[in-house]
């Protein structure tokens, strides 16, 4: 059964509630980030590490206008991936509740691409006995 991947562009007006929506069904989910430079080439930044969360800082401070991505385990120091003046937030979603790929362009025309994919489960202890 063929697949088909499908771009949505999130509008700017909606941009908090969508990140809202991602830290609550992909939190801890393992999360590639990369940065895609017409000068440079692709730059892995982040390869696995857990999502905790990405926000929009809409006003006010340092950040005003910029889009934050963190990741990183619960009881360590997280990342934080900035994304410097965004103006398009593209989302294809390559296999429904398996798969998410976000696209970041900013002003100065980079492309961020945040890969979402689920971590693989350990199995149980009782799994692990049996296998012994």
């Amino acid at each position: 059964m063929a697949t088909t991947n499908v771009t949505q562009e999130i509008p700017k007006s909606g941009w908090r509630a969508y990140f809202d929506m991602i830290a609550d069904q992909y939190a801890g989910w393992a999360t590639t980030i990369e940065l895609l430079s017409p000068e440079l080439g692709d730059q892995p930044r982040v390869n696995g590490l857990p999502l905790q969360g990405i926000s929009y800082e809409y006003k006010g401070g340092s950040q005003a206008c910029d889009i934050l991505v963190e990741v990183g385990e619960l009881h360590a120091p997280f990342e934080t991936h900035l994304i410097h003046r965004p103006r398009i937030v593209r989302v294809v979603t390559t296999q429904p509740g398996a798969e998410t790929d976000i696209e970041f362009e900013s002003e100065e025309g980079y492309i961020t691409l945040v890969r979402l994919r689920p971590r693989p489960a350990l199995p149980d202890n009782r799994e692990r006995r049996e296998q012994r």
